[in-house]
């Protein structure tokens, strides 16, 4: 039985603050803890685990980034665009 990935604001959760770009490294680490943690390996669900642990604002903007609208492209793919943007 794997264990299940927590739900936005549980304790557990990861947090990323769009404000403190300097912080989505560590956002990313424990969301990847998380998933190897839960068993978590479909590219898919990982784009929306990336997005589900932000706050709506920052939320609705990484949707619509084509990396995590595309199908054939995979969470790194997302992860690597977003870590340009904050820089």
């Amino acid at each position: 039985m794997t264990t299940p990935m927590p739900v936005f604001g549980e304790r557990a959760a990861p947090v990323f603050n769009s404000s403190r770009p300097n912080e989505l490294g560590r956002y990313f680490d424990q969301l990847e803890a998380l998933f190897n943690r839960c068993g978590v390996t479909d590219k898919g669900d990982k784009k929306k685990y990336a997005v589900a642990y932000v706050d709506i604002d920052t939320a609705d903007t990484w949707i619509y980034i084509p990396e995590y609208a595309d199908s054939n492209k995979t969470y790194l793919d997302l992860k690597n665009v977003l870590s340009k943007l904050y820089r």
